[in-house]
């Protein structure tokens, strides 16, 4: 029991140990095999250890642990059932944790935007999506509202524009953005020029190609 590993280490599993786990090992759970052990060796070994030490030596316990045809689980006909005392510490019917956020609560999302809760119990939206509807409207659909400062915080009207999701693509592209509005501004511009453009020349060839399919 007393011997050392390398002069240092205490030996966990002596040699007399090893040949009683695997006298007794058969049929044993490993927390069983370890209460054993640590019964005739006074020692103080746990059953995860025992577990590794087994798998190590290659020693099976054989023991079926499955449940058996017709066994019967000890909740059943239980559902729903809890200890006595527990309910004190449900919550109850309305109950609103103490971090709830109020209607009109503002946050930050992931992405930097501000966001607004409007309704309950969990309805947000965006707050800048929110200050461009309410003077304009709801935002078409292949539209989005870009900042004209690139500052997603700055929800002010001014700073706010409507474009198509296409004039955006064009404008990302090109790094049109800017943080000053002046400079985004005139990106806007040369993105919409270069989208008529785009559209111009796809149209003077889908005319070009009906053409020569009639002649």
């Amino acid at each position: 029991m007393k011997g050392k590993r390398g002069g240092s280490q205490p030996l966990i599993f002596t040699p007399e140990i090893k040949a009683y786990v695997a006298q007794i090992n058969k049929g044993r759970l490993a927390h069983e095999v370890a209460a054993l052990v640590n019964e005739r060796f006074d020692t103080s070994i746990t059953g995860a250890q025992i577990k590794n030490y087994r798998s190590r030596a290659g020693l099976r316990c054989d023991r079926d642990t499955h449940f058996k045809p017709g066994h019967i689980p000890p909740n059943k006909g239980r559902k729903g059932w809890c200890p006595e005392g527990c309910k004190k510490s449900w919550f109850g019917p309305g109950h609103r944790p103490v971090n709830t956020a109020e209607v009109g609560a503002e946050a930050i999302t992931r992405d930097g935007y501000i966001k607004v809760k409007v309704a309950e119990p969990n309805k947000w939206e965006l707050k800048h999506w929110l200050v461009w509807e309410k003077v304009n409207g709801p935002v078409p659909k292949g539209y989005c509202i870009i900042f004209m400062n690139q500052n997603k915080t700055d929800c002010r009207l001014e700073n706010l524009q409507l474009i198509s999701r296409k004039v955006h693509a064009i404008m990302c592209k090109a790094h049109s953005y800017s943080e000053y509005q002046e400079v985004t501004a005139v990106g806007v511009q040369v993105a919409k020029l270069r989208q008529r453009l785009s559209e111009l020349e796809r149209n003077e060839k889908e005319n070009g190609e009906a053409q020569r399919d009639t002649e």
